[in-house]
């Protein structure tokens, strides 16, 4: 699996998850190529293994803080 380089669906101007695109699901695409459709929690958390996604504290980030880039 390795680190995430792809994510959707963002609320506009945030870090969360948007719960409506995709019924509460978001899609991951990761660095060895390999994708998984995630679950959304109610604050807009994408959870792997559980755990929010984007918390710097994740494993898939390898101790380095996620740096996200979003079409303006």
């Amino acid at each position: 699996m390795g680190r995430p380089v792809l994510m959707t669906p963002f609320v506009a101007g945030t870090q969360r998850f948007d719960p409506d695109r995709f019924g509460r699901k978001a899609v991951v695409v990761f660095l060895d190529g390999s994708a998984q459709v995630l679950p959304i929690d109610a604050a807009g958390h994408a959870l792997l293994d559980g755990r929010n996604l984007l918390d710097p504290a994740h494993p898939c980030w390898a101790g380095d803080p996620p740096v996200l880039a979003m079409p303006e």
